[in-house]
């Protein structure tokens, strides 16, 4: 479903409906999945472009951007849905899971798109290093609030999240000022 051949494919999650019963199971898998092909093709299929292409470049690290600060805000809506939240199958607070899933395939998408056009290490570093920092703080959260769904304000896994959400905003805030500082030379 999410493969291409034998590989696993973003695009996929970008159009993958999720059901209340199983939602957040199937959300921390797509998450783990778009890691792993994000890594595996930062250390299998990555090699520095013959042919770098500093426009393409820009204009997809501004997607990224653009992508990120989407991502800020949809992460503050889903911890936000999950103290208002009846349970971890209420549909308002799936919908927002879904919407932070599916930013981070985009990010995930893109983050390949801008390797694909780069010929530095550094660009391959930076982006390898904080999206996936991103995402597996992204996945932490997810874990998170599948527990704390519908609990009250006084609950452990409440308090929990409150803190995750604090740590993958400071690394959401270091993606940000780290995709600024990302430039590319023909």
């Amino acid at each position: 479903m999410f493969t291409s051949g034998n590989r696993i494919n973003p695009s996929g999650i970008l159009h993958y409906t999720y059901h209340p019963h199983n939602a957040f199971s199937e959300a921390i898998t797509h998450t783990d999945l778009l890691i792993q092909y994000f890594t595996y093709y930062c250390d299998t299929q990555w090699a520095p472009s013959l042919t770098p292409d500093p426009h393409t470049f820009t204009k997809i690290r501004e997607t990224l951007l653009s992508e990120g600060r989407q991502f800020v805000a949809n992460s503050k809506q889903l911890v936000a849905g999950v103290a208002q939240a009846s349970g971890p199958t209420d549909a308002l607070l799936v919908s927002k899971m879904a919407a932070s899933v599916r930013t981070l395939a985009k990010i995930i998408q893109e983050g390949v798109e801008a390797l694909r056009v780069t010929r530095s290490d550094y660009n391959m570093t930076s982006l390898r290093e904080c999206i996936v920092t991103v995402s597996e703080a992204y996945a932490d959260v997810l874990q998170t609030s599948y527990k704390a769904a519908g609990k009250s304000i006084q609950d452990e896994n409440m308090s929990t999240i409150m803190t995750r959400a604090a740590h993958l905003a400071s690394l959401l805030s270091l993606y940000l000022k780290t995709l600024r500082s990302l430039q590319e030379s023909g």
